[in-house]
């Protein structure tokens, strides 16, 4: 018994643990992405057309900044997300740092349209 106490204990306290809350259903479907593929967004949203589909809060102990950013990226693209909107960034005195942020698909997939002025 002691061992499964243990071993329950060091995977509860280690890691990124990041929870994913639905806000609105996909704009169309979806496929899993490299997190590489996620773009990253601090200054606000995307003014390319998008959904907010889900908010995203990780909290950690053990994680840097860093490990924690590259959860949050990984979390996004496994769930087919075009990008993500960092809304909140805090770390307290007792080490235990958090993120919060959007993830958005956009609304048409491929490349940004681009929209040019019709010959008169």
């Amino acid at each position: 018994m002691r061992i499964h106490l243990v071993a329950i204990f060091a995977v509860g306290c280690s890691g990124t643990n990041i929870k994913l809350i639905q806000l609105n259903p996909l704009p169309h479907r979806t496929v899993p992405k490299p997190a590489a593929a996620v773009e990253v967004y601090s200054s606000g949203p995307p003014t390319r057309a998008h959904v907010d589909v889900a908010v995203m809060n990780a909290e950690t102990a053990w994680d840097s900044p860093e490990e924690m950013f590259a959860h949050l990226r990984y979390t996004a693209g496994a769930n087919g997300c075009d990008g993500i909107v960092i809304d909140h960034v805090k770390q307290s005195e007792r080490t235990l740092a958090s993120m919060t942020a959007t993830c958005i698909v956009y609304r048409h997939s491929g490349p940004a349209a681009v929209v040019t002025p019709s010959a008169r």
